[in-house]
């Protein structure tokens, strides 16, 4: 079984069908049983969780990680109810918090907050590739929408955050490190929010599964 984990792009948002998802798709190519645990708005920090808890369960021959763009973060409010900022609606936070959120979001454009996030989002590489290693578990990591262009700004430009790429397995993280779903979709139609439709998707599920036949991963 083939266990997949991302946000939006991974979970089939705008499509009329979610069985037209990518995972789904992959799954049909491979001849092999997908559990789609993509989630509409979600970040790095639940995506991370998600890995951990598919791998201590071994039930997955492979897991693939879509991240998400890094600048998204896990919250709570003051009743513990978590939430993803932004790409999510802020419903159950409550009005102390989300003046807190505001206020952040003045300085969202800064690159202080996005230098921060990247280095946070390249450590998470590096812990979950190592987290995988320890555990022999087999995994292919892609990249969402946003940490390529973060990519080209901070690894690719400048080499500013060439201290924690260079620790970062590149065999398995595909694509590495300019090129994922927004790459490959290409300029296949998307919908109103920017999601890939059918086509773009289908595009999807054929890189990977040319990746995954290429690293002799099936019988």
């Amino acid at each position: 079984m083939i266990t997949c984990i991302g946000d939006s792009f991974t979970a089939g948002a705008e499509l009329d069908d979610v069985n037209l998802a990518w995972p789904i798709l992959l799954g049909n190519l491979l001849n092999c049983k997908i559990t789609n645990l993509g989630k509409g708005g979600t970040c790095n920090d639940r995506i991370l969780k998600r890995a951990m808890d598919a791998t201590f369960i071994k039930s997955s021959d492979l897991i693939i990680v879509a991240w998400s763009t890094p600048v998204r973060s896990e919250i709570a409010d003051a009743n513990g109810v978590f939430n993803y900022w932004p790409g999510k609606n802020l419903l159950w936070v409550n009005d102390n918090y989300r003046k807190d959120i505001t206020r952040l979001t003045t300085v969202f454009e800064s690159d202080n907050l996005y230098k921060w996030a990247h280095r946070r989002w390249l450590r998470s590489i590096i812990l979950l590739q190592t987290f995988f290693k320890a555990h022999n578990q087999r995994y292919l990591m892609i990249q969402g929408h946003g940490s390529q262009i973060e990519n080209h700004k901070w690894i690719v430009n400048t080499d500013l955050h060439r201290d924690l790429a260079d620790h970062i397995d590149p065999e398995f993280l595909f694509g590495w490190p300019v090129e994922g779903i927004v790459e490959w979709v290409g300029d296949a139609p998307r919908g109103q929010h920017g999601h890939p439709l059918e086509l773009g998707q289908q595009r999807i599920a054929e890189k990977l599964n040319e990746h995954i036949r290429n690293l002799g991963w099936l019988p």
